[in-house]
C-alpha cells in the first residue's frame, strides 16, 4: 500500500472522531464560560476565603473558581449551595440529578471521552501508540499526540468543517 493511500485511509478513519472530538470541545468550552461566571458569582455572594490548604492566601477572598477547592471548609456548603440553586434554576440540571453537578464538568467529560476516541481509531494505524502508553508518559505528550491526529485530519486537501444545525 502506497502512502497517499494510507494517508487517505487515516483521513476517513479519523474524520468521524476528530469532528466529535472538535465538537465536544467547544462545547466545553461554552459550557466552562457559563458555569465559571455563575461561580464567580456565588464566590462573591458567600465572600468564600481561602482556606488552609494555601497559607500564603489564607482569609483573602477567592475570586477565581479554578481556585475553589481552596476554599474554607466554612465556606463550601453555602458556595456550593448557591452554584447548585441557580444550575437548576436556569434549568441546566434536573430536579433528579444529585446535589453539586456541574454542567461543565459534564460537558468536559464528554470532551475527554471524544478525545479518547481518536486515539482508539489510529490504534490500528500506529499499534504501538495507546491511551494508556500516552498517559503513561504524561499529559503534555498525550494532548501533543491529539493535536497531531486533529492537525492530518483538517489539515487534509479533502476536508471540509461539518455542518452543526441548530
Amino acid at each position: 500500500m502506497d502512502a497517499k493511500t494510507k494517508a487517505d485511509r487515516l483521513y476517513k478513519d479519523l474524520l468521524g472522531p476528530v469532528n466529535a472530538r472538535l465538537a465536544a470541545m467547544a462545547y466545553a468550552s461554552a459550557w466552562r464560560e457559563r458555569c465559571d461566571e455563575v461561580q464567580r458569582e456565588a464566590l462573591r455572594l458567600c465572600c468564600a476565603k481561602y482556606g488552609p490548604r494555601r497559607a500564603e492566601l489564607d482569609g483573602q477572598p477567592i475570586t477565581e473558581p479554578k481556585h475553589a477547592w481552596m476554599m474554607a471548609e466554612s465556606d463550601w456548603k453555602d458556595y456550593y449551595s448557591e452554584v447548585d440553586a441557580v444550575y437548576r434554576e436556569r434549568g441546566w440540571i434536573g430536579k433528579d440529578e444529585e446535589f453539586g453537578v456541574c454542567p461543565a464538568l459534564k460537558a468536559e467529560e464528554l470532551e475527554r471521552q471524544a478525545s479518547r476516541a481518536v486515539i482508539l481509531a489510529a490504534e490500528a494505524h500506529f499499534p504501538g501508540v495507546t491511551v494508556n502508553t500516552l498517559l503513561c508518559s504524561g499529559l503534555e505528550k498525550y494532548n501533543k499526540y491529539l493535536c497531531l491526529l486533529t492537525a492530518l485530519v483538517v489539515n487534509h486537501p479533502h476536508y471540509r468543517k461539518p455542518a452543526i444545525a441548530c
